[in-house]
């Protein structure tokens, strides 16, 4: 009994303690989003459309994003902002039991780590758009072609490939087959990424 209400205890007071050093919060106004510190002073106006919740619980950070602004990391404690001209905050990549989302600004392309947006992994180039598939990233170019990463060291496995979507599939002896469309054609590709078949229509 002793042993449960001490921690209850530390775990109110670990709670207590984080709440008392964050510092910045993010606010709504007219169906958009900024951040004021804990004195209630505007940080960042109000022009960002929606709030990150792909960022961790546990994370010390505030993400908002929008098309045309882009988006914005707060540190909740020190209040150190950094922007980004794209964040893709829907789709969560896991590398190696992490969660990341992409982002990029005129300086790096990043997996940016969901707990702790400090640790990154830096990419080559930007992309609009990078989609986990089995062990593979599918990253694209555009809205006609992309690479393929693979997932373990992050190394280009096919480069400038044309593909406007892709997807997977598990046979019924639980082989993976991926499934690469391309403007006028698709493509079916082993796990090893040999091409197994193919169409002439998407």
């Amino acid at each position: 009994m002793i042993k449960n209400k001490l921690l209850i205890f530390l775990l109110l007071a670990m709670l207590f303690s984080q709440a008392q050093e964050r510092k910045y919060y993010e606010f709504g106004w007219k169906k958009k989003y900024g951040i004021v510190d804990d004195k209630g002073n505007e940080i960042v106006a109000p022009i960002y459309l929606w709030t990150v919740y792909t960022l961790d619980k546990q994370s010390q950070y505030t993400a908002l994003n929008s098309y045309e602004n882009g988006g914005l990391i707060i540190n909740n404690t020190t209040g150190k902002i950094e922007k980004f001209d794209f964040m893709d905050d829907t789709t969560v990549l896991n590398l190696g039991n992490e969660d990341y989302i992409y982002a990029y600004n005129e300086n790096e392309n990043s997996l940016i780590n969901t707990i702790d947006v400090e640790r990154r992994i830096n990419l080559a180039k930007n992309y609009q758009q990078i989609k986990q598939e089995g062990d593979y990233l599918f990253c694209y170019l555009d809205d006609e072609k992309g690479d393929i990463l693979s997932k373990s060291d992050l190394k280009t496995v096919k480069e400038n490939l044309a593909m406007t979507n892709n997807r997977s599939y598990f046979t019924t002896d639980e082989e993976i087959i991926f499934v690469i469309n391309q403007q006028n054609a698709t493509l079916f590709l082993n796990k090893n990424l040999k091409q197994i078949a193919s169409t002439e229509k998407q």
